[in-house]
């Protein structure tokens, strides 16, 4: 939950967690459909395949930021699987390719110029966090505060 949408307001902004409904020990990650998820990406000890889980995590944040942000600045919802079918789809992962794309739209102006401030630092970690998934050997804390803008 989050106390505000305006970018006006954005110092002020607190988000608050309120339903940890699908939270689970990543102990209960280590049998099932996403134990198979893990192995078939790649992860076999029990460290890689937390690493695969924590990067899933980032992924889906990526997404929930784009929405955030995207939203926001433009006032209008926009929703996360309009994003993961531009992104995924359409650009195949170039954030390049989909950054132009949303540069052309008006109404995502705001949000485009946002993202590029810091020599484009926010597109920077959209494309750590929604590659992440890709990369999870390599996603790390440290990998991701190296992308903050």
């Amino acid at each position: 939950m989050v106390n505000t949408t305006e970018y006006r307001l954005a110092s002020s902004l607190q988000v608050k967690i309120r339903d940890l409904g699908f939270a689970q020990p990543i102990s209960s990650l280590a049998t099932g459909e996403s134990l198979d998820r893990a192995r078939k990406a790649g992860a076999v000890t029990p460290a890689t395949i937390a690493a695969f889980h924590f990067a899933e995590d980032i992924y889906a944040l990526g997404y929930s930021f784009l929405e955030l942000i995207f939203s926001s600045f433009s006032g209008v919802p926009v929703p996360q699987d309009r994003f993961k079918k531009l992104f995924e789809d359409t650009f195949k992962l170039d954030v390049n390719a989909f950054r132009e794309y949303c540069k052309q739209d008006p109404e995502w102006s705001s949000a485009v110029e946002f993202l590029d401030s810091q020599s484009q630092g926010g597109w920077e970690l959209m494309k750590c966090m929604l590659r992440a998934r890709d990369d999870f050997a390599e996603v790390s804390l440290k990998n991701i505060r190296q992308s903050l803008f």
